[in-house]
Parts: C-alpha cells; structure tokens; sequence
C-alpha cells in the first residue's frame, strides 16, 4: 500500500477485480503484491514504512476481497521491513559481520537487526 491507500482504496481494487472476473470467467487472474518499501533518493523516500502489522492487515483485506476470483501472490512483510531497514540505513551493513557465517533467514536476519539500537 502507498502512504495514502486507506481500506477503501483496496475495497476499491477487489471489485475491479471481481467485475473484470466476472466479465471473463475463464480467465485465471493473479493479484502479485508486496508491501511497499519507500526507497532512499525517490519522490517517497520520506514515506513512513507501514509497518508489519499494519501490512499483513492490508494483505488480509486484499485476500478476502479477491476470494476466489483471483489468486494472491505475496511478498512477506517480515522481508519487507528487513528491506526496509537495510535500503535506509538503519542499521550498518558491517553489523550483520557479527552473525557469523551462517546464512540466516529473514526471521534471523531481522532478530539479530531489531537487538541492536538504531
């Protein structure tokens, strides 16, 4: 969701997509979406990042109101606020020399992120 999409704004995008559904029934229809990560040096750079609840809300929203009409592709807000982290600096890249030489996953990643301060 973009800094100014509400609920209605989603409500809004089902029901294009149910009625599109509706036209073409046969037509298997994909939703792919991520939680949107404002990036440093673009016009929303300044954005605030949703955060994780706020966006598996959002993506609740979206996957009850396409119901069967369309599948829903995801991208995890646990990646989204690691991505967020990391594209704006929060935490230095040099910090993450400290897990080791494992490769973690992203829940890891985002435990040993969220220990130390910002």
């Amino acid at each position: 969701g973009l800094p100014d999409e509400d609920e209605s704004d989603v409500a809004e995008f089902c029901d294009m997509v149910t009625d599109l559904h509706g036209h073409h029934p046969r037509l298997a229809l994909t939703v792919a979406c991520s939680p949107f990560v404002p990036k440093p040096h673009t016009p929303l750079s300044g954005a605030p990042w949703m955060g994780q609840s706020a966006a598996k809300k959002r993506l609740a929203l979206l996957r009850k109101g396409l119901g069967q009409h369309a599948g829903l592709q995801v991208n995890s807000p646990r990646l989204a606020e690691l991505e967020h982290r990391l594209a704006h600096g929060t935490e230095s890249l040099s910090a993450l020399a400290g897990i080791g030489n494992q490769i973690p996953s992203a829940g890891t990643l985002l435990q040993h992120l969220r220990r130390r301060p910002h």
